[in-house]
């Protein structure tokens, strides 16, 4: 967005009236909409107009939509919003966030899942964040989801993991992956032919990280 247009439109206070607008029923309008909130979100006094209203949990619904569309938009809106201390907290706390990430990691298309592996490698960069995923098992929860055998919830950790594995929380990957001894079940996996194949894909992509 444009910043002159961002700063008349937050100077007019019309960020409450835009945000509001994310209760449309019409996705189509709803990711023009989307847009219009994450340009504004760029500005600290735009994120500032977000933080009385219901903007964050309205974001994270629509994130809940688990599309190719919505979902992708108002992530990263959720993302732009990261630097503010007491918006994250409450991306965190009240909404638990980073269990919507994963259950998007679960349940969209390639291409949304890395939309929430980009999320998390944003919110990652952040202490409180990087704490909240190794102390409370999320990134145990991936490493045990690279277990499965449904091709949906492996591929989407594993991409997950390779990511975070670039960032600040490298070491809790790792420690999180011999913890649930992934490497192991996956190199047992080797001598059957029905999962060898997938077992390989697998450890190749671990193997980057846990060296």
């Amino acid at each position: 967005m444009d910043g002159e247009l961002a700063q008349k439109l937050i100077a007019i206070d019309a960020v409450t009236d835009i945000a509001e607008a994310l209760r449309s029923h019409c996705n189509p309008a709803l990711v023009s909409v989307l847009s219009v909130v994450d340009g504004l979100a760029k500005y600290e006094s735009g994120r500032a107009a977000m933080k009385a209203g219901p903007t964050v949990g309205t974001l994270l619904n629509l994130v809940k939509q688990f599309d190719d569309f919505v979902a992708p938009a108002a992530t990263r809106v959720l993302c732009s919003l990261l630097q503010e201390d007491d918006l994250r907290e409450t991306m965190l706390q009240q909404f638990g966030v980073l269990s919507t990430f994963l259950d998007m990691l679960d349940r969209c298309s390639d291409e949304t899942k890395q939309v929430a592996c980009h999320a998390l490698v944003n919110f990652a960069q952040h202490d409180d964040v990087q704490r909240m995923l190794s102390e409370d098992g999320y990134l145990q929860k991936l490493a045990k989801r690279v277990q499965s055998h449904v091709p949906n919830k492996r591929d989407g950790a594993i991409i997950a993991l390779v990511a975070l594995g670039s960032t600040p929380v490298r070491a809790a990957v790792t420690e999180a992956i011999r913890a649930a001894e992934t490497i192991q079940v996956l190199v047992a996996r080797l001598n059957k032919k029905s999962t060898a194949l997938a077992a390989a894909l697998a450890l190749a992509h671990l193997m980057g990280i846990v060296r």
